[in-house]
C-alpha cells in the first residue's frame, strides 16, 4: 500500500467514525441528508475517490473544521492492527501486489484485504483458509492469531 492509499484509508476510517458519532448508522442516510452521491460517499469511507472538494463537503455535513479533522489523534498517530501487520508480511512474503495476492486466493478485488489492512476487520477464519489453501507453507495459527512462526 502506498502513502496515498494509506492516507486515504485513514481518512475513510475517520469520516466513518465521525459519521457514526454524529448519529448516522447508515452511510446512505448521511449521503442523502447532505446531498452527496451515495456511491461517492461509500467509496470515500472505504478509502477511495477522495477530492478535497468532496472531503470538505463531508466535513461540512459533520460540522467539523478541516484543521480539526487533520489534527485528529487517529490521523496523527494511527495504530496498525496486528492482523494488518501479519497480512502485510504475508503479501510481502509471497512477493505479489495486493491485487495479485487477492486474486491468487480467490477474490475478484482487494476490498476484503483493504478492510483488514485498514484495521476495520481482523483476519477471519475464511480468509485464513483461503490463504493456507493457496500457500500451504504458511502457518494458519500464525495467520489468525500471530502465535508461532509464519512458516510451517
Amino acid at each position: 500500500m502506498n502513502n496515498f492509499d494509506h492516507i486515504s484509508n485513514l481518512f475513510g476510517n475517520e469520516i466513518r467514525k465521525l459519521r457514526i458519532e454524529a448519529g448516522y448508522k447508515s452511510y446512505e442516510q448521511f449521503a442523502e441528508d447532505h446531498d452527496i452521491s451515495r456511491i461517492q460517499y461509500w467509496k470515500m469511507e472505504n478509502g477511495n475517490n477522495f477530492t478535497l472538494k468532496s472531503l470538505l463537503k463531508v466535513l461540512n455535513g459533520l460540522n467539523i473544521d478541516f484543521n480539526d479533522f487533520i489534527k485528529s489523534p487517529s490521523l496523527l498517530n494511527p495504530i496498525e492492527s496486528e492482523s494488518a501487520v501479519r497480512l502485510r508480511q504475508i503479501i510481502k512474503h509471497v512477493n505479489l501486489s495486493k491485487k495479485a495476492f487477492s486474486i491468487s486466493i480467490g477474490y475478484k478485488n482487494t476490498t476484503l484485504l483493504n478492510n483488514v489492512l485498514s484495521g476495520r476487520n481482523q483476519i477471519s477464519d475464511t480468509l485464513t483458509k483461503k490463504i493456507t489453501a493457496k500457500y500451504v507453507s504458511l502457518n494458519s495459527e500464525w495467520i489468525k492469531t500471530g502465535s508461532g512462526k509464519m512458516l510451517q
